[in-house]
């Protein structure tokens, strides 16, 4: 399941900080 995977990744992306 990419999709999966792709929302997990996102979501750490967002706990990082990276997006903000």
């Amino acid at each position: 399941r990419m999709d999966f995977i792709y929302e997990e990744e996102l979501q750490s992306f967002v706990d990082q900080g990276v997006i903000a």
